[in-house]
Protein backbone atom coordinates (compact mmCIF):
# COMPACT_ATOMS: atom_id res chain seq x y z
CA UNK A 1 0.00 0.00 0.00
CA UNK A 2 1.83 2.73 -1.57
CA UNK A 3 6.01 3.38 -1.51
CA UNK A 4 6.59 2.90 2.54
CA UNK A 5 4.43 -0.56 2.46
CA UNK A 6 6.29 -1.67 -0.91
CA UNK A 7 10.10 -0.78 1.17
CA UNK A 8 8.88 -2.46 4.13
CA UNK A 9 7.72 -5.79 1.76
CA UNK A 10 11.39 -5.74 0.53
CA UNK A 11 13.39 -5.01 3.56
CA UNK A 12 11.43 -8.39 4.89
CA UNK A 13 11.43 -10.78 2.26
CA UNK A 14 14.28 -9.29 -0.18
CA UNK A 15 13.61 -9.01 -3.25
CA UNK A 16 10.48 -11.00 -4.82
CA UNK A 17 12.25 -11.11 -8.63
CA UNK A 18 15.02 -12.88 -7.34
CA UNK A 19 15.56 -16.43 -6.37
CA UNK A 20 18.33 -16.93 -4.18
CA UNK A 21 19.60 -20.46 -2.33
CA UNK A 22 18.74 -18.14 1.05
CA UNK A 23 14.70 -18.13 -0.64
CA UNK A 24 14.59 -21.99 -0.83
CA UNK A 25 15.80 -22.93 2.21
CA UNK A 26 13.00 -24.66 4.67
CA UNK A 27 11.63 -25.44 7.73
CA UNK A 28 11.50 -28.82 10.19
CA UNK A 29 10.46 -29.07 13.09
CA UNK A 30 12.15 -30.96 15.96
CA UNK A 31 9.16 -32.19 18.03
CA UNK A 32 9.95 -35.56 17.24
CA UNK A 33 12.68 -37.39 17.77
CA UNK A 34 13.82 -38.03 14.24
CA UNK A 35 11.92 -38.19 10.84
CA UNK A 36 12.31 -40.76 8.25
CA UNK A 37 14.86 -42.48 10.81
CA UNK A 38 17.46 -39.63 10.75
CA UNK A 39 18.69 -38.12 13.66
CA UNK A 40 17.65 -34.59 15.12
CA UNK A 41 21.21 -33.62 14.02
CA UNK A 42 21.28 -35.02 10.21
CA UNK A 43 17.70 -33.47 9.97
CA UNK A 44 18.88 -29.87 11.18
CA UNK A 45 22.08 -30.04 8.87
CA UNK A 46 19.17 -30.49 5.81
CA UNK A 47 19.79 -27.31 3.30
CA UNK A 48 15.69 -26.73 3.71
CA UNK A 49 15.18 -27.75 7.20
CA UNK A 50 13.20 -24.02 7.98
CA UNK A 51 10.81 -24.83 5.06
CA UNK A 52 9.87 -28.06 6.02
CA UNK A 53 8.05 -30.03 8.48
CA UNK A 54 8.18 -33.60 9.88
CA UNK A 55 5.51 -34.55 7.46
CA UNK A 56 7.55 -32.82 4.04
CA UNK A 57 10.66 -34.68 5.37
CA UNK A 58 9.70 -37.67 4.48
CA UNK A 59 8.86 -36.64 0.82
CA UNK A 60 11.92 -34.36 0.54
CA UNK A 61 14.06 -35.96 -2.20
CA UNK A 62 10.63 -35.33 -4.42
CA UNK A 63 10.11 -31.77 -3.15
CA UNK A 64 14.07 -31.03 -4.06
CA UNK A 65 13.86 -32.01 -7.32
CA UNK A 66 10.74 -29.98 -8.08
CA UNK A 67 12.28 -26.69 -6.71
CA UNK A 68 15.33 -27.35 -9.00
CA UNK A 69 13.03 -26.68 -11.84
CA UNK A 70 11.16 -23.87 -10.53
CA UNK A 71 13.25 -21.07 -12.01
CA UNK A 72 14.69 -22.81 -14.96
CA UNK A 73 11.54 -24.65 -16.31
CA UNK A 74 8.85 -23.58 -14.15
CA UNK A 75 5.93 -25.48 -16.19
CA UNK A 76 7.95 -28.78 -15.04
CA UNK A 77 7.90 -27.70 -11.45
CA UNK A 78 4.25 -26.94 -11.91
CA UNK A 79 3.47 -30.49 -12.70
CA UNK A 80 6.24 -32.44 -10.13
CA UNK A 81 4.25 -30.25 -7.30
CA UNK A 82 0.61 -31.38 -8.77
CA UNK A 83 1.91 -34.78 -8.46
CA UNK A 84 3.39 -34.69 -5.19
CA UNK A 85 0.06 -32.63 -4.15
CA UNK A 86 -1.80 -35.67 -5.24
CA UNK A 87 -0.80 -38.04 -2.60
CA UNK A 88 -0.13 -35.55 -0.56
CA UNK A 89 -2.81 -32.52 -0.41
CA UNK A 90 -1.37 -31.00 2.62
CA UNK A 91 1.72 -30.58 2.19
CA UNK A 92 3.15 -27.06 3.34
CA UNK A 93 6.49 -26.85 1.79
CA UNK A 94 4.39 -28.30 -1.81
CA UNK A 95 1.97 -25.95 -1.73
CA UNK A 96 3.77 -22.96 -1.09
CA UNK A 97 6.30 -23.84 -3.97
CA UNK A 98 3.66 -24.15 -6.28
CA UNK A 99 2.22 -20.71 -5.40
CA UNK A 100 5.97 -19.69 -6.26
CA UNK A 101 6.03 -21.37 -9.15
CA UNK A 102 3.05 -19.97 -10.72
CA UNK A 103 4.19 -16.30 -9.95
CA UNK A 104 7.13 -16.96 -12.06
CA UNK A 105 4.83 -17.69 -14.79
CA UNK A 106 3.03 -14.28 -13.61
CA UNK A 107 5.89 -12.76 -14.35
CA UNK A 108 6.44 -14.58 -18.04
CA UNK A 109 2.81 -14.66 -19.03
CA UNK A 110 2.01 -12.27 -22.02
CA UNK A 111 -1.99 -12.72 -21.93
CA UNK A 112 -4.14 -11.40 -19.77
CA UNK A 113 -6.04 -14.21 -19.59
CA UNK A 114 -3.33 -16.70 -18.90
CA UNK A 115 -1.97 -13.78 -16.40
CA UNK A 116 -5.44 -14.04 -14.77
CA UNK A 117 -5.83 -17.43 -14.55
CA UNK A 118 -2.49 -17.88 -12.68
CA UNK A 119 -3.12 -15.16 -10.40
CA UNK A 120 -6.24 -16.99 -8.79
CA UNK A 121 -4.69 -20.11 -8.49
CA UNK A 122 -1.67 -18.62 -6.76
CA UNK A 123 -4.37 -16.58 -4.46
CA UNK A 124 -6.39 -19.94 -3.62
CA UNK A 125 -3.55 -21.95 -2.87
CA UNK A 126 -1.94 -19.00 -0.40
CA UNK A 127 -5.78 -18.67 1.59
CA UNK A 128 -5.24 -22.32 1.70
CA UNK A 129 -2.33 -22.70 3.25
CA UNK A 130 -3.05 -19.80 5.48
CA UNK A 131 -6.01 -21.42 6.90
CA UNK A 132 -4.83 -24.29 8.13
CA UNK A 133 -3.77 -24.77 11.69
CA UNK A 134 -0.84 -27.14 11.75
CA UNK A 135 1.63 -24.99 9.27
CA UNK A 136 5.02 -24.11 10.67
CA UNK A 137 5.18 -20.36 11.64
CA UNK A 138 7.95 -19.79 8.78
CA UNK A 139 6.06 -21.20 6.24
CA UNK A 140 2.93 -19.23 7.16
CA UNK A 141 4.64 -16.32 7.71
CA UNK A 142 6.43 -16.89 4.03
CA UNK A 143 3.16 -17.05 2.29
CA UNK A 144 1.54 -14.00 3.76
CA UNK A 145 3.76 -12.23 2.16
CA UNK A 146 3.71 -13.82 -0.67
CA UNK A 147 0.15 -13.30 -0.88
CA UNK A 148 0.44 -9.68 -0.38
CA UNK A 149 3.27 -9.07 -2.97
CA UNK A 150 0.66 -10.94 -5.18
CA UNK A 151 -2.58 -9.06 -4.20
CA UNK A 152 -0.81 -5.40 -4.06
CA UNK A 153 1.59 -5.88 -7.33
CA UNK A 154 1.74 -8.65 -9.19
CA UNK A 155 -2.07 -9.33 -9.86
CA UNK A 156 -3.57 -6.25 -8.36
CA UNK A 157 -7.44 -6.42 -8.50
CA UNK A 158 -9.33 -4.84 -5.70
CA UNK A 159 -7.48 -3.05 -2.31
CA UNK A 160 -9.65 -5.63 -0.51
CA UNK A 161 -7.54 -8.39 -1.45
CA UNK A 162 -4.49 -6.81 0.01
CA UNK A 163 -5.94 -6.06 3.22
CA UNK A 164 -7.11 -9.68 3.35
CA UNK A 165 -3.40 -10.20 2.99
CA UNK A 166 -2.31 -8.20 5.51
CA UNK A 167 -5.00 -9.55 8.24
CA UNK A 168 -3.32 -13.19 7.74
CA UNK A 169 0.05 -11.24 8.79
CA UNK A 170 -1.19 -9.16 11.54
CA UNK A 171 -2.34 -12.98 13.19
CA UNK A 172 1.45 -13.73 13.05
CA UNK A 173 3.36 -10.07 13.05
CA UNK A 174 0.53 -8.22 15.20
CA UNK A 175 3.50 -5.52 16.35
CA UNK A 176 4.73 -5.28 13.20
CA UNK A 177 4.45 -2.51 10.73
CA UNK A 178 1.91 -4.30 8.66
CA UNK A 179 -0.53 -3.67 11.45
CA UNK A 180 -0.19 -0.14 10.94
CA UNK A 181 -0.49 -0.33 6.95
CA UNK A 182 -3.78 -2.31 7.75
CA UNK A 183 -5.12 0.17 10.07
CA UNK A 184 -4.55 2.77 7.18
CA UNK A 185 -6.15 0.62 4.23
CA UNK A 186 -8.93 -0.26 6.26
CA UNK A 187 -9.42 3.42 7.01
CA UNK A 188 -8.72 4.45 3.24
CA UNK A 189 -11.66 1.44 1.95
CA UNK A 190 -14.21 3.78 4.83
CA UNK A 191 -14.59 -0.04 7.02
CA UNK A 192 -14.65 2.13 9.91
CA UNK A 193 -15.40 -0.34 12.46
CA UNK A 194 -13.06 -2.61 11.26
CA UNK A 195 -10.16 0.01 11.30
CA UNK A 196 -11.38 1.25 14.48
CA UNK A 197 -10.54 -2.03 15.89
CA UNK A 198 -7.18 -2.35 14.27
CA UNK A 199 -6.43 0.81 15.49
CA UNK A 200 -7.42 0.44 19.33
CA UNK A 201 -5.21 -3.07 19.10
CA UNK A 202 -2.39 -1.60 17.82
CA UNK A 203 -2.54 1.49 20.27
CA UNK A 204 -3.29 -0.81 23.60
CA UNK A 205 0.90 -1.48 22.93
CA UNK A 206 1.92 1.82 21.45
CA UNK A 207 -0.68 4.70 22.50
CA UNK A 208 1.80 7.24 21.28
CA UNK A 209 1.28 6.46 17.48
CA UNK A 210 -0.21 10.12 16.57
CA UNK A 211 -1.05 9.19 13.09
CA UNK A 212 -3.17 6.26 14.07
CA UNK A 213 -4.89 8.84 17.17
CA UNK A 214 -5.79 10.87 13.75
CA UNK A 215 -7.33 8.71 12.02
CA UNK A 216 -9.01 7.17 15.01
CA UNK A 217 -10.69 10.84 15.79
CA UNK A 218 -11.14 11.48 12.36
CA UNK A 219 -13.44 8.34 11.89
CA UNK A 220 -15.19 9.78 15.37
CA UNK A 221 -15.79 12.97 13.14
CA UNK A 222 -16.78 11.83 9.64
CA UNK A 223 -19.09 8.29 10.12
CA UNK A 224 -22.68 9.08 9.66
CA UNK A 225 -24.26 6.85 12.26
CA UNK A 226 -24.63 7.13 16.26
CA UNK A 227 -21.28 6.94 16.71
CA UNK A 228 -20.13 10.14 15.53
CA UNK A 229 -19.02 12.57 18.64
CA UNK A 230 -16.82 15.32 16.86
CA UNK A 231 -16.47 16.71 20.60
CA UNK A 232 -14.70 13.17 22.02
CA UNK A 233 -12.45 13.86 18.79
CA UNK A 234 -10.92 17.06 19.41
CA UNK A 235 -10.49 16.28 23.28
CA UNK A 236 -8.71 13.18 22.81
CA UNK A 237 -6.54 15.18 20.48
CA UNK A 238 -5.60 17.85 22.51
CA UNK A 239 -4.33 15.28 25.05
CA UNK A 240 -1.71 14.61 22.55
CA UNK A 241 1.47 15.99 22.91
CA UNK A 242 4.29 15.02 19.95
CA UNK A 243 7.10 16.93 21.43
CA UNK A 244 7.12 15.48 24.78
CA UNK A 245 6.44 11.93 23.34
CA UNK A 246 9.78 12.81 20.87
CA UNK A 247 11.90 13.96 24.19
CA UNK A 248 13.45 10.50 24.61
CA UNK A 249 14.53 10.52 21.61
CA UNK A 250 17.54 10.37 19.56
CA UNK A 251 18.03 12.74 17.15
CA UNK A 252 18.49 10.10 14.18
CA UNK A 253 15.83 8.02 15.97
CA UNK A 254 13.52 11.94 15.43
CA UNK A 255 14.37 12.18 12.17
CA UNK A 256 13.24 8.70 10.78
CA UNK A 257 9.88 8.89 13.13
CA UNK A 258 9.09 12.28 11.78
CA UNK A 259 10.01 11.06 8.23
CA UNK A 260 8.07 8.23 8.70
CA UNK A 261 5.16 9.64 9.91
CA UNK A 262 5.08 12.49 7.22
CA UNK A 263 5.47 9.99 4.34
CA UNK A 264 2.62 8.09 5.72
CA UNK A 265 0.89 11.11 6.05
CA UNK A 266 1.37 12.19 2.37
CA UNK A 267 0.53 8.45 1.27
CA UNK A 268 -2.85 9.35 3.51
CA UNK A 269 -3.63 11.98 0.98
CA UNK A 270 -2.88 11.26 -2.18
CA UNK A 271 -5.21 7.97 -1.62
CA UNK A 272 -7.74 10.40 -0.64
CA UNK A 273 -7.48 12.01 -3.67
CA UNK A 274 -7.97 9.44 -6.13
CA UNK A 275 -11.00 8.82 -4.05
CA UNK A 276 -12.37 12.37 -4.06
CA UNK A 277 -12.42 12.67 -0.28
CA UNK A 278 -10.72 16.23 0.12
CA UNK A 279 -12.92 16.98 3.12
CA UNK A 280 -11.09 14.11 4.97
CA UNK A 281 -8.01 14.99 3.62
CA UNK A 282 -8.22 18.23 5.16
CA UNK A 283 -9.44 17.04 8.22
CA UNK A 284 -6.33 14.72 8.66
CA UNK A 285 -3.74 17.57 7.41
CA UNK A 286 -5.45 20.23 9.75
CA UNK A 287 -5.44 18.37 12.86
CA UNK A 288 -1.86 17.05 11.88
CA UNK A 289 -1.04 20.89 11.70
CA UNK A 290 -2.22 21.45 15.06
CA UNK A 291 -0.26 18.55 16.84
CA UNK A 292 2.81 20.10 15.22
CA UNK A 293 3.27 17.35 13.00
CA UNK A 294 3.92 19.14 9.48
CA UNK A 295 4.46 22.72 9.33
CA UNK A 296 1.16 23.42 7.97
CA UNK A 297 -1.72 21.94 5.88
CA UNK A 298 -0.26 22.44 2.67
CA UNK A 299 3.61 22.11 3.66
CA UNK A 300 4.50 18.50 4.72
CA UNK A 301 8.17 17.82 3.28
CA UNK A 302 10.09 14.84 4.89
CA UNK A 303 13.16 17.19 5.70
CA UNK A 304 12.02 20.73 6.96
CA UNK A 305 14.70 23.34 7.63
CA UNK A 306 13.40 25.70 9.57
CA UNK A 307 15.36 28.52 8.83
CA UNK A 308 14.97 29.24 4.92
CA UNK A 309 11.99 31.61 3.87
CA UNK A 310 9.16 29.50 2.72
CA UNK A 311 6.40 30.72 0.23
CA UNK A 312 4.89 28.84 -2.19
CA UNK A 313 5.75 30.70 -5.41
CA UNK A 314 8.45 32.94 -5.95
CA UNK A 315 9.37 35.98 -8.19
CA UNK A 316 12.56 35.82 -10.19
CA UNK A 317 13.78 38.73 -8.70
CA UNK A 318 13.31 37.08 -5.13
CA UNK A 319 15.67 34.37 -5.45
CA UNK A 320 18.25 35.55 -3.56
CA UNK A 321 19.42 34.78 0.18
CA UNK A 322 17.89 37.35 3.06
CA UNK A 323 21.70 37.98 4.22
CA UNK A 324 24.42 38.30 1.99
CA UNK A 325 26.90 36.90 4.50
CA UNK A 326 25.29 33.57 3.67
CA UNK A 327 26.82 31.99 0.57
CA UNK A 328 29.13 32.90 -2.09
CA UNK A 329 26.56 33.16 -4.71
CA UNK A 330 25.00 36.39 -1.93
CA UNK A 331 28.57 37.62 -0.89
CA UNK A 332 29.87 37.88 -4.73
CA UNK A 333 26.43 38.77 -6.53
CA UNK A 334 27.86 36.42 -9.32
CA UNK A 335 26.54 33.23 -10.49
CA UNK A 336 22.90 34.46 -9.77
CA UNK A 337 19.92 31.79 -9.78
CA UNK A 338 17.58 34.29 -11.61
CA UNK A 339 20.44 34.75 -14.13
CA UNK A 340 20.61 31.10 -14.79
CA UNK A 341 17.32 30.45 -15.08
CA UNK A 342 16.70 33.64 -17.84
CA UNK A 343 19.19 32.21 -19.88
CA UNK A 344 17.66 28.63 -20.27
CA UNK A 345 14.20 30.57 -20.96
CA UNK A 346 16.29 32.35 -23.47
CA UNK A 347 17.64 29.45 -25.40
CA UNK A 348 13.73 27.58 -25.41
CA UNK A 349 13.99 27.59 -29.25
CA UNK A 350 16.67 24.85 -29.14
CA UNK A 351 15.45 22.98 -26.41
CA UNK A 352 12.26 23.04 -27.92
CA UNK A 353 13.69 21.30 -31.31
CA UNK A 354 15.59 19.15 -29.11
CA UNK A 355 12.79 18.19 -26.37
CA UNK A 356 10.58 17.49 -29.29
CA UNK A 357 12.86 15.16 -30.97
CA UNK A 358 13.30 13.28 -27.83
CA UNK A 359 9.26 13.21 -27.40
CA UNK A 360 9.34 10.73 -29.97
CA UNK A 361 11.10 7.75 -28.63
CA UNK A 362 8.36 8.40 -25.64
CA UNK A 363 7.08 4.94 -26.36
CA UNK A 364 10.54 3.49 -27.14
CA UNK A 365 12.34 1.18 -24.36
CA UNK A 366 12.64 2.59 -20.79
CA UNK A 367 14.06 6.34 -21.71
CA UNK A 368 10.59 7.65 -20.43
CA UNK A 369 9.26 6.96 -17.21
CA UNK A 370 5.60 6.42 -17.08
CA UNK A 371 3.32 7.07 -13.74
CA UNK A 372 0.87 4.69 -14.02
CA UNK A 373 -0.53 4.37 -10.52
CA UNK A 374 1.43 6.40 -7.71
CA UNK A 375 0.40 10.23 -8.41
CA UNK A 376 -1.80 10.21 -11.70
CA UNK A 377 -5.71 10.96 -11.27
CA UNK A 378 -6.56 10.30 -14.55
CA UNK A 379 -4.75 9.81 -18.40
CA UNK A 380 -0.81 9.44 -18.39
CA UNK A 381 2.15 11.39 -17.11
CA UNK A 382 5.46 10.70 -18.48
CA UNK A 383 9.18 11.88 -17.02
CA UNK A 384 12.76 11.59 -18.43
CA UNK A 385 15.81 13.05 -16.62
CA UNK A 386 18.58 15.33 -17.17
CA UNK A 387 19.82 15.52 -13.99
CA UNK A 388 19.24 13.43 -11.07
CA UNK A 389 20.81 14.08 -7.75
CA UNK A 390 24.01 15.60 -9.18
CA UNK A 391 24.01 12.49 -11.87
CA UNK A 392 24.19 13.54 -15.65
CA UNK A 393 21.57 11.25 -17.74
CA UNK A 394 24.12 10.85 -20.63
CA UNK A 395 21.05 9.14 -22.91
CA UNK A 396 19.14 12.44 -22.29
CA UNK A 397 21.70 14.70 -22.65
CA UNK A 398 23.24 13.53 -25.57
CA UNK A 399 20.21 14.08 -27.52
CA UNK A 400 19.70 17.25 -25.27
CA UNK A 401 22.87 19.21 -25.64
CA UNK A 402 22.28 23.19 -25.39
CA UNK A 403 20.45 22.46 -22.55
CA UNK A 404 22.35 20.04 -20.26
CA UNK A 405 25.59 22.35 -21.01
CA UNK A 406 23.37 25.38 -19.36
CA UNK A 407 23.12 23.29 -16.80
CA UNK A 408 26.13 22.30 -16.05
CA UNK A 409 27.11 26.03 -15.93
CA UNK A 410 24.25 26.24 -12.92
CA UNK A 411 25.55 24.04 -10.10
CA UNK A 412 22.89 24.98 -8.08
CA UNK A 413 21.01 22.57 -9.90
CA UNK A 414 23.26 20.34 -11.72
CA UNK A 415 25.82 19.72 -8.42
CA UNK A 416 22.88 19.15 -6.11
CA UNK A 417 22.47 16.16 -4.23
CA UNK A 418 18.49 16.66 -3.70
CA UNK A 419 17.50 18.00 -6.89
CA UNK A 420 16.50 16.92 -10.21
CA UNK A 421 16.26 18.28 -13.77
CA UNK A 422 13.54 16.49 -15.88
CA UNK A 423 11.34 16.85 -19.56
CA UNK A 424 7.75 16.34 -18.21
CA UNK A 425 5.24 15.52 -20.91
CA UNK A 426 1.01 15.14 -20.03
CA UNK A 427 -1.22 13.50 -22.38
CA UNK A 428 -4.31 15.61 -23.00
CA UNK A 429 -6.82 15.02 -20.26
CA UNK A 430 -4.40 14.03 -17.56
CA UNK A 431 -4.47 15.09 -13.85
CA UNK A 432 -1.47 14.59 -11.61
CA UNK A 433 -2.71 14.45 -8.03
CA UNK A 434 -1.74 17.32 -5.18
CA UNK A 435 1.26 16.03 -3.82
CA UNK A 436 4.60 17.09 -2.01
CA UNK A 437 8.15 17.08 -2.48
CA UNK A 438 10.75 15.56 -0.16
CA UNK A 439 12.24 19.08 1.31
CA UNK A 440 12.28 22.77 1.78
CA UNK A 441 16.08 23.16 0.87
CA UNK A 442 15.16 23.18 -2.84
CA UNK A 443 12.67 25.50 -5.31
CA UNK A 444 12.04 24.12 -8.40
CA UNK A 445 11.38 26.06 -11.93
CA UNK A 446 9.20 25.29 -14.20
CA UNK A 447 9.46 26.40 -17.94
CA UNK A 448 6.88 25.49 -20.41
CA UNK A 449 7.90 23.92 -23.33
CA UNK A 450 4.74 23.42 -25.35
CA UNK A 451 1.37 24.37 -23.88
CA UNK A 452 -1.67 23.57 -26.26
CA UNK A 453 -4.97 25.89 -26.22
CA UNK A 454 -7.38 25.09 -23.46
CA UNK A 455 -7.33 23.92 -19.87
CA UNK A 456 -3.67 23.52 -18.22
CA UNK A 457 -2.06 24.78 -15.20
CA UNK A 458 -0.16 24.02 -11.86
CA UNK A 459 -1.84 24.73 -8.23
CA UNK A 460 0.20 25.37 -5.50
CA UNK A 461 -0.90 25.63 -2.05
CA UNK A 462 -4.18 26.24 -3.14
CA UNK A 463 -3.27 28.94 -5.57
CA UNK A 464 -3.85 28.50 -9.16
CA UNK A 465 -0.69 29.46 -11.37
CA UNK A 466 -0.83 30.25 -15.28
CA UNK A 467 1.66 28.46 -17.92
CA UNK A 468 2.54 30.14 -20.84
CA UNK A 469 5.43 28.97 -23.00
CA UNK A 470 8.75 30.25 -22.16
CA UNK A 471 7.89 31.94 -19.40
CA UNK A 472 9.54 30.89 -16.09
CA UNK A 473 7.45 29.07 -12.66
CA UNK A 474 9.24 29.12 -9.62
CA UNK A 475 7.47 27.25 -6.64
CA UNK A 476 8.79 25.48 -3.44
CA UNK A 477 7.66 22.07 -4.15
CA UNK A 478 7.52 21.24 -0.30
CA UNK A 479 4.06 22.37 -0.89
CA UNK A 480 1.62 20.77 -2.08
CA UNK A 481 0.89 21.18 -5.98
CA UNK A 482 -0.73 19.57 -8.66
CA UNK A 483 -0.73 19.72 -12.73
CA UNK A 484 -3.05 19.12 -14.96
CA UNK A 485 -3.49 19.34 -18.61
CA UNK A 486 -7.34 18.95 -19.67
CA UNK A 487 -6.60 20.04 -23.18
CA UNK A 488 -6.55 18.07 -27.00
CA UNK A 489 -2.72 18.06 -26.95
CA UNK A 490 0.45 17.37 -25.09
CA UNK A 491 1.76 19.78 -22.41
CA UNK A 492 5.61 19.36 -22.37
CA UNK A 493 7.73 21.22 -19.46
CA UNK A 494 11.04 21.54 -18.31
CA UNK A 495 11.67 20.97 -14.78
CA UNK A 496 14.94 22.14 -12.86
CA UNK A 497 15.58 22.15 -8.99
CA UNK A 498 17.90 24.11 -7.47
CA UNK A 499 19.15 24.76 -3.77
CA UNK A 500 17.18 27.09 -2.30
CA UNK A 501 19.15 30.90 -1.84
CA UNK A 502 19.02 30.97 1.63
CA UNK A 503 21.36 27.54 2.04
CA UNK A 504 25.08 27.94 3.16
CA UNK A 505 27.74 26.89 1.20
CA UNK A 506 28.34 24.33 3.94
CA UNK A 507 24.47 23.04 3.95
CA UNK A 508 24.25 22.38 -0.20
CA UNK A 509 27.03 19.47 0.79
CA UNK A 510 25.14 17.59 3.13
CA UNK A 511 24.12 14.38 2.81
CA UNK A 512 22.01 13.06 -0.07
CA UNK A 513 18.98 11.69 0.38
CA UNK A 514 18.63 7.50 0.77
CA UNK A 515 18.16 5.61 -2.20
CA UNK A 516 14.24 4.88 -1.32
CA UNK A 517 13.81 8.17 -1.09
CA UNK A 518 15.59 9.20 -4.47
CA UNK A 519 13.57 6.03 -5.99
CA UNK A 520 9.95 7.54 -5.40
CA UNK A 521 11.01 10.95 -5.39
CA UNK A 522 11.62 10.58 -9.26
CA UNK A 523 8.16 11.16 -10.60
CA UNK A 524 7.51 13.85 -7.83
Amino acid sequence: AGFVFLLLITATLGSENNSTEEENEGFCTTEKESCDGDTDEEKQNYAKIKWTDDKDYLIREQLDKADDEIVPNPAVAVDMFNEILKDHPQSGRANYALARTYQFLIWKTNTTEEKSDLCEKTKTILRNVLSWSDVSEYLKTASGHLFLTIAEKDCFKSKSEGIEALQFIREFEPDSRFAIVLCHDLFLEERYDEALEQIEDVLSRNPVNFLLNILKSTIMKVRKDEKKDVKQANRMLRELDYEEAMEGLKKDERMQEGGLLTMDLNYLGVELSKRNRKDIKEIIYKDASRLHLIPSPMQRPLELMKDLKSQPVWELSELQSQNRWTNAQSLTGLGQTSDKLKNIAANLKAIKEEAQEIVKEIDDGDTWIEDKASLVGHGSSYTRGLYLYSKKKHETCSKSPTLCKILKKFPDSSNCKKCISKFVLLRPKTEVLPHVGPTNAKLRAILPITVPEGDIGITVAGRDVKLEEGKIVVIDDSFENNLWNEAEDDLLILSIDFHHPDLKDREKKNAAFTDHVKNKFVIY
